[in-house]
């Protein structure tokens, strides 16, 4: 299993290091302006009441979170790495219902069940392998209440530009010298599979784009059936377990307790195509730019490297001289 934890630490040990890793940028402006228009898409894709208690997973330097925070009741951002917490908590000390978490492990045990009306993820789920998904997935669903809404996406390895970078990481990282970030690679089919055995219903995957897979779901108000699945059992008892021996997890500060906002169906809020498009066209973007500083840095690093080496080399008697010009 992969050391998430250790991973995302080193590759945040400072602020310009975090912020680069999550959105390639770290001006504050930028980082205000892009965080602003991914936080309006999902407030209209997860139809967020003033009074819902949402939840990020990975929610990094809270560049969604902080521009979210004012149009909910409780913002909660959780993320496996304690450094991205502390920048995260420095970005957000003047919102008062942001609340932050450092995740234990690659899942969501700290939180007791029907905690969240909305659980979302935004370009996460292409930086963990796909058990580790699914858990995420599952863990979401266990921890809505019912009638709870959900977003998540990742790479569509089906996409023709995907595929592309999908060659580009196979080139790059040989056996053996793979990063534990490295991007990972979904299909519809996958995450339909994965949404519908984790129990959501009215699930919506949008595939229709240049790179990404997009899936929206729903809680059934009376999720009993699924919630008794041997997934959700074995899930249950981890939390039950992590919540009385760490009681310092709590994670709801207190307050009234908000009302599920009503959604019948998630069919009327995906109608606006183009919008959804719009927005998923910026992740692209995002995504592709992040991918090509990626690989610049790896590049200038394999270079610095070799001449490391170089410099190092023992200087043998019988080694040729290069010819002065």
């Amino acid at each position: 299993m992969k050391d998430y934890k250790a991973i995302w630490n080193n590759l945040s040990t400072t602020f310009a290091d975090a912020s680069f890793y999550v959105c390639c940028i770290d001006d504050e402006d930028e980082i205000r302006s892009n965080g602003a228009r991914t936080a309006q898409f999902l407030r209209e894709v997860l139809q967020i009441a003033p009074a819902d208690k949402v939840f990020e997973i990975g929610c990094g330097v809270a560049r969604i979170g902080r521009e979210l925070a004012p149009y909910c009741g409780e913002w909660h951002g959780g993320d496996i790495s304690g450094n991205m917490i502390a920048y995260a908590r420095q970005r957000t000390a003047d919102v008062p219902n942001i609340v932050l978490h450092e995740l234990p492990d690659n899942s969501l045990r700290i939180f007791p069940e029907h905690t969240f009306d909305c659980v979302y993820s935004s370009i996460v789920f292409m930086h963990v392998d796909k058990l580790d998904m699914f858990t995420y997935i599952c863990e979401a669903f266990r921890v809505l209440k019912p009638g709870g809404r959900v977003y998540f996406d990742t790479y569509n390895l089906l996409a023709p530009a995907a595929w592309q970078e999908f060659l580009k990481t196979w080139q790059a990282y040989p056996y053996g010298q793979r990063p534990g970030h490295m991007s990972q690679f979904s299909t519809p089919q996958e995450m339909q599979k994965f949404m519908e055995e984790a129990g959501f219903e009215s699930v919506h995957i949008d595939h229709q784009n240049d790179q990404l897979v997009v899936a929206v779901g729903r809680k059934s108000d009376t999720p009993a059936q699924t919630m008794q699945s041997p997934v959700m059992t074995t899930l249950r008892a981890a939390a039950q377990a992590a919540q009385a021996g760490a009681q310092d997890h709590a994670a709801a500060a207190p307050g009234p307790a908000p009302t599920p906002a009503p959604v019948d169906s998630l069919g009327p809020l995906l109608a606006d195509m183009e919008r959804k498009n719009k927005y998923i066209a910026q992740l692209e973007t995002e995504v592709g730019r992040k991918n090509r500083a990626l690989a610049d840095l790896e590049q200038r690093l394999r270079r610095r490297e070799r001449e490391l080496v170089a410099a190092r080399a023992p200087r043998l008697p019988w080694a040729r001289r290069k010819p002065r010009s």
